[in-house]
């Protein structure tokens, strides 16, 4: 499914920005609907952290930045196990109100 005027899910595409000694760098867009938001990810090393940013900052859905969020947790613990971070994360999800 992909999001368009009527539909109630979003999709998050990020790709793999700067991989530096503090922190791992994200950037792409996330859209719900007809809107589109681009966004700015910072995973923190060691710890995890993610820092999320989006422009325009009002309007980007939580649920859709909480994906985000998890998403990139995932990323950061398979990196522990060795696993090389992701160069590009696609992904589509029902909103919280469920299919239409």
């Amino acid at each position: 499914m992909t999001p368009d005027e009527t539909s109630r899910g979003g999709r998050l595409i990020v790709r793999l920005g700067q991989l530096l000694e503090d922190r791992v760098d994200y950037e792409g867009t996330i859209s719900s609907g007809a809107s589109t938001w681009s966004v700015r990810a910072s995973i923190a090393l060691p710890g995890g952290a993610v820092e999320i940013s989006a422009t325009p900052e009002e309007g980007a859905p939580e649920w859709l930045v909480k994906i985000l969020r998890a998403t990139l947790r995932a990323a950061f613990r398979a990196s522990a196990t060795g696993t090389p971070w992701p160069r590009r994360i696609n992904r589509w999800r029902e909103g919280p109100d469920g299919p239409e």
